[in-house]
């Protein structure tokens, strides 16, 4: 057993994007290389989910939180 986390974005048209930890990471510190052109200038919806895992399978939700994130024009948070 155990824990997995997953963090994703989800668009207007409630389309569920993934998102890596790191670039997430990335996007915090306002990194250059973070950008993400396809959410420029909106306001979007962040889920971050802890699931346990049991022999490679997802078993149960452990976790879930939820924010609004601003992106800025020019594709960064």
């Amino acid at each position: 057993m155990g824990l997995s986390s997953r963090l994703f974005l989800l668009s207007a048209d409630n389309t569920l994007h993934a998102l890596a930890s790191a670039a997430f990471m990335r996007m915090l510190r306002q990194e250059a290389v973070a950008r993400i052109p396809d959410f420029a200038g909106q306001r979007v919806r962040q889920a971050n989910v802890v699931v346990e895992v049991v022999q490679g399978t997802p078993s149960r939700t452990v976790h879930c939180t939820f924010a609004m994130l601003d992106i800025t024009q020019q594709s960064e948070i």
